[in-house]
Order: structure tokens, then sequence, then C-alpha cells
């Protein structure tokens, strides 16, 4: 009788299963923490765009620009009062500022989580002076920026 050898053996075809299941559980937790580190990275990304942004609106309007100057006698760093017509706040300027201006998009989407996007009336960044270098300096933090 002569055996027909088409096909694979169910020990052959387990032992191919067992293989790529290790081979996934090795590669599933590494490309998992890939992507959450690329999404960090890309929120770190955000934020530097959005300073960069900063820098330029503050550059464009730097003549029109305020600051506390009964400060710059006592402090290092002093707030920023007013940029032409817009009062600010604690030299929190709003990120609609710098969408009015055209220097950041006005939909950003949160790159950890594509559901939420950037609400631009809510979030700042924090731009301040300081009186002996006479240079901005620039402050964004997570608690600056406001999801939904």
């Amino acid at each position: 009788m002569k055996l027909n050898n088409k096909g694979f053996s169910l020990v052959e075809i387990l032992a191919v299963v067992v293989i790529l299941g290790v081979l996934s559980a090795i590669m599933v937790p590494t490309v998992t923490g890939i992507i959450s580190s690329n999404r960090e990275n890309s929120y770190e990304n955000l934020k530097k765009s959005i300073t960069s942004s900063a820098r330029i609106y503050i550059s464009d309007n730097r003549y029109d620009i305020a600051v506390e100057d009964n400060t710059c006698n006592t402090n290092t760093e002093t707030n920023i009062t007013k940029i032409g017509t817009n009062n600010i706040q604690d030299s929190k300027i709003p990120l609609s500022l710098l969408v009015t201006a055209g220097d950041l998009d006005e939909t950003i989407v949160d790159p950890r989580d594509r559901e939420k996007t950037l609400n631009i009336d809510s979030s700042y960044i924090v731009v301040t002076f300081n009186c002996h270098t006479k240079k901005y300096n620039y402050d964004i933090k997570d608690e600056y920026l406001i999801w939904n």
C-alpha cells in the first residue's frame, strides 16, 4: 500500500502554531511599547510646535507688547499684560490668538488619544519677559492644554 504524502501532518501544523504563538507573545508587548512611546514623542513635538507658534506670534507683535514695568525693577521675570488690543492675564497667551494670527492650526488632535481635540479657547501658553536678558521665556505644561 502506498501512502499519499500530500499536505501536512497534524504535528507539523501544531508546531507551526506554537512557534507563531511564541513569536506573537514576544512581539505584541514590544510593538505596543513602541506605539506608546511614539505617541508620547508626538505629544512632546506638538508642545514644541505650539511653543514655536508662540515665538513667531511674539516676534511678529514685539512692538505691541506691554509688560509690567514696575516689576522689572525687583524681579528677573515680568508678566506680559497686553499684546496689541488683547489684554493678557498672568502672561497666559490663549492659543486662540495664535490661531487667529495664522500661526497655529484651528483643529489639533491629541496624538495620545485620537478621539480628543484641543480646546483652543481654554488652552494657553505662558510667556514671560526676562528683564535682564531682554528675552521672552516660553512655558507650556500639560495642564495648560485642555482636550475635548
